[in-house]
């Protein structure tokens, strides 16, 4: 009960100083938050951080990160507060390579109904971009490991930061991916990666894609990564 209670004042306090986190009230009341081990809260804080671009606390959100690393499915369930934070540091343009590699390899297994899910592959790709955007000089070689990850979400992820990269060296990591199959979502966003770093080149494989797979489901796909033209 004084958990819950605790929770809620921290949420009450936030939502008086949504308006205007940056007065001497709203910044105590962040830092508070940030120092707290409610999750919820903190994920909350982060995004108002973002929001008004507050670089002041970007010490206290990777400590904060750090904490929901320890136990993190206990910690941070549903990995929201290192999405959040990790989210908030990319927008900031914050360069930390310790802190990006720790997310993108991070894998929080928890218990579901009927067995268990992976709740971090949003946090691999949101720190894709921050390696990304900060020039990591082996970034290629993270996006690999990503764009074969078992989720999804996290391969989708890798798609769009390589695109983000600007740079042809992730062509022959697209088309493999594409070559080799993927859900349709996937084969969307590599389509639509493979045409923004060389269209001309890529045109071919799109086209291919798009006459030997009949499905309506991929043709749309094929259709809307051609739209990225």
């Amino acid at each position: 009960m004084a958990k819950s209670r605790k929770l809620e004042d921290l949420m009450a306090a936030l939502n008086q100083i949504r308006d205007d986190p940056t007065s001497e009230s709203g910044l105590a009341v962040l830092h508070q938050v940030l120092s707290s081990k409610y999750s919820v809260a903190v994920a909350q804080a982060a995004g108002l951080v973002s929001q008004f671009e507050l670089h002041a606390f970007i010490p206290g959100l990777v400590s904060a990160f750090d904490r929901f690393m320890v136990n993190a499915k206990e910690s941070d369930p549903g990995c929201r507060a290192k999405q959040a934070i990790a989210d908030t540091l990319y927008r900031l343009e914050h360069s930390n390579e310790v802190l990006f590699l720790k997310g993108i390899r991070h894998v929080q297994e928890e218990p579901v109904w009927g067995g268990r899910v992976d709740t971090a592959p949003s946090l691999r790709g949101t720190c894709a971009l921050g390696l990304v955007r900060m020039n990591y000089p082996l970034v290629m070689v993270e996006l690999a490991d990503l764009l074969a990850d078992p989720e999804p979400e996290a391969r989708i992820g890798a798609a769009r930061a390589i695109a983000y990269t600007q740079n042809d060296q992730g062509m022959p990591l697209l088309r493999l991916r594409v070559k080799t199959g993927d859900t349709s979502p996937v084969l969307s966003e590599c389509l639509i990666a493979l045409l923004q770093l060389a269209p001309d080149q890529s045109l071919p494989l799109v086209k291919d894609l798009l006459y030997a797979r009949k499905s309506r489901g991929l043709e749309e796909d094929v259709d809307k990564a051609a739209a990225a033209l």
